[in-house]
């Protein structure tokens, strides 16, 4: 827990000397919507493989503007548990362009209905074709 907020992420985006950076843990801090937003802009982080966002407070919001974020073309590895999205935020998260290499994905403990986990399953065996451990 290291307390990142927005604007640590504002702060981040500007980075991009990490553009060899294969790894980020985010876990557990303040990170919202808006620092999706800026976190959006890190084109820089094309060969990040694993990004962990556990705990923070990323929202329907955040997941559109985490839906944008087509240079994540090798992540193999995404925690996006205990954040504050919903139905609407997995849709958005259904559109990502990124999601070819991914073989983990934990979504467990958002404010997700049965029925649109059970849609996201079926529509993302062919988006998803590496995902081997899904957590919901």
């Amino acid at each position: 827990y290291n307390n990142i907020s927005d604007k640590g992420m504002e702060y981040f985006s500007l980075c991009s000397f990490l553009n060899n950076l294969t790894y980020l843990d985010l876990d557990n801090n303040n990170i919202s919507y808006r620092g999706i937003q800026y976190f959006s802009k890190c084109d820089f982080l094309k060969n990040l493989y694993s990004l962990g966002l556990h705990k923070n407070t990323i929202c329907d919001k955040g997941m559109e503007y985490f839906s944008k974020c087509d240079f994540l073309k090798n992540l193999s590895h995404l925690n996006l548990s205990n954040n504050n999205f919903s139905d609407k935020g997995i849709e958005y998260f259904s559109e990502c362009n990124f999601l070819k290499n991914l073989s983990f994905l934990n979504i467990e403990n958002n404010h997700l209905s049965k029925e649109t986990l059970e849609q996201f399953i079926i529509n993302n065996k062919t988006n998803i074709p590496k995902l081997s451990t899904f957590r919901y």
